[in-house]
């Protein structure tokens, strides 16, 4: 059975990574990270947002969330699959 967008982003994220929405639709074709990320807090996952910006191609000033699980984010009883 193929892996969860959810256990994919989660398994990403434990691995020390962090995310933004255009990398979650460029590497698992995840389209509403914000629902994800709310569905692992909600499981309890510790995780952490920091808003960031940049230009986009056109120059103009874009602000976008990039999120991380925090170290001991986790417990033995949340390593499950998805």
């Amino acid at each position: 059975m193929a892996k969860s967008k959810t256990g994919a982003v989660l398994e990403y994220l434990q691995a020390g990574n962090t995310i933004t929405d255009a990398l979650a639709v460029k590497l698992f074709d995840a389209h509403r990270l914000g629902d994800i990320i709310f569905r692992l807090r909600k499981r309890g996952f510790d995780i952490e947002t920091t808003g960031r910006e940049q230009k986009d191609k056109y120059g103009r000033k874009v602000m976008f969330a990039e999120y991380r699980l925090r170290e001991g984010g986790t417990n033995e009883n949340q390593k499950h699959s998805y």
